[in-house]
């Protein structure tokens, strides 16, 4: 697809050429006839015989020119991904396919006079939509401040989502929700956010977007009750992670400085002595050189306890939901308290969250440990936010077994906190968490008998 722009005269234009497009098809004809905000208005033009697709771009700019010193502003954002879902919603209604939509940033343009933004139609593009979404969000986090943890949280966030598998739009929506304007914040005592959407569940518009996606209808209010306590989770477990890059990053500059400040110090003491030698033949007195050894040593000491430190895994403060609670509520959750497993022949398998198959663990024996520890675990996770020994695992039929080994930073089933030598069990489909480090569980059934 070759995309350029021109001023024609009054007018500036996108326009991408050799397209194939039936200039009577019913997408065309009803673009044509209606009125769809948010899609920039368009027309064919012939020449050379080469057919092109003008879209008319007066009053617009790229998103790229909405970027100020490499950042582009948090309300930029929300407001293109509210623009993009609001408009799913409307081609739905005209019966017009959003996955051809063209969400690419280079060819995303900002209505600078009626504050929204645009994008152009292409009938037979037919690219996923939810794709287009995940890869704009990832422009986007390119550009985000990542020095305003909150707007960090919500550009993640909504990356958490798009990276599933068919994930469903909604879940973008309830996630701006949570974070918009109308969402109000009540500072009890206990210093806890409870967080009330001051809005009804704005139904109509979930249900719309559910018959847009083909989801299955859902209890809205119940829904957003849960996603509620998943978004604040998620947005409790997204601070905790910069916290952590942050701490990551004074460590390792005081432990640059305390190594600057040793070599400094030797060099000085190096410096009395070839002074004294040069000036006396010999060395005239100690006390200079017992000032060098003795920084040093205070030096050598802060370094070790740095590194020390910098060893151990790092506390996290993630909010638990936990699990017996659930259950006894009578609220629906797949999170069973088991006293006892057996392993089964059925090949199991833990896939990272982020898609990386290349690290998919697979439960090949019994009491199979996690932990950050190379000599007593049997699956390695390199982090701080994982303990040493941090949880067991063991295959049961079609189910696993997970026990938390009072890890520092928890062992998590669907977002429910599994306590130190409480087991839990997981099915297939279910999320599996090691502090902050997700898995999702996968079962193969094997036809082979135990």
């Amino acid at each position: 697809m070759e995309v350029t722009c021109q001023t024609d005269g009054c007018h500036s234009y996108m326009i991408i050429r050799n397209a194939e497009i039936d200039t009577d098809a019913y997408e065309v004809n009803m673009i044509h006839h209606n009125s769809i905000d948010g899609l920039l208005s368009f027309e064919f033009r012939n020449i050379n015989e080469n057919n092109m697709i003008y879209y008319r771009i007066n009053g617009c700019v790229q998103i790229k020119q909405l970027i100020i010193n490499g950042e582009l502003e948090i309300r930029y954002i929300k407001l293109l991904m509210k623009n993009i879902i609001k408009l799913a919603e409307e081609l739905n209604l005209y019966m017009l396919s959003p996955d051809n939509l063209i969400a690419d940033i280079n060819h995303v343009y900002y209505d600078t006079i009626n504050h929204v933004f645009r994008f152009a139609y292409l009938p037979g593009y037919h690219k996923d939509i939810r794709k287009q979404i995940r890869v704009l969000t990832e422009e986007c986090i390119k550009f985000t401040n990542h020095r305003k943890h909150e707007d960090v949280d919500f550009v993640y966030g909504i990356y958490d989502i798009t990276v599933k598998q068919n994930y469903d739009i909604k879940e973008i929506s309830a996630h701006m929700d949570f974070y918009s304007p109308k969402a109000e914040c009540d500072i009890k005592n206990d210093n806890k956010a409870i967080y009330t959407d001051t809005a009804e569940c704005d139904i109509n518009r979930k249900l719309m977007i559910d018959a847009l996606f083909q989801a299955e209808p859902k209890d809205v209010c119940s829904e957003k009750k849960s996603g509620m306590a998943d978004d604040e989770n998620r947005h409790h477990q997204k601070r905790n992670i910069l916290n952590q890059e942050n701490n990551d990053n004074l460590q390792t500059a005081y432990k640059k400085i305390c190594i600057g400040s040793i070599v400094i110090t030797g060099m000085v003491g190096l410096l009395i002595v070839l002074g004294q030698f040069r000036r006396m033949g010999h060395i005239e007195t100690f006390k200079p050189l017992m000032g060098v050894l003795i920084l040093m040593s205070a030096e050598s000491f802060v370094y070790i306890q740095i590194s020390k430190k910098d060893g151990d895994e790092t506390k996290m403060e993630i909010p638990s939901y936990d699990c017996s609670n659930q259950c006894q509520s009578g609220e629906d959750t797949e999170t069973t308290i088991l006293k006892t497993g057996r392993q089964t022949g059925n090949k199991i398998k833990l896939m990272p969250c982020n898609g990386d198959a290349n690290h998919a663990v697979e439960i090949d024996k019994p009491d199979f440990i996690i932990g950050r520890d190379k000599e007593k675990s049997d699956y390695i996770i390199d982090s701080r936010v994982v303990s040493r020994i941090h949880a067991k695992v063991c295959a049961e039929q079609d189910t696993l077994i997970i026990e938390d080994l009072s890890s520092a930073n928890g062992t998590y089933i669907n977002n429910c906190i599994l306590k130190a030598g409480q087991k839990g069990m997981a099915k297939q489909g279910d999320i599996i968490s090691f502090g902050n480090i997700s898995y999702c569980v996968t079962i193969d059934n094997n036809e082979t008998g135990i």
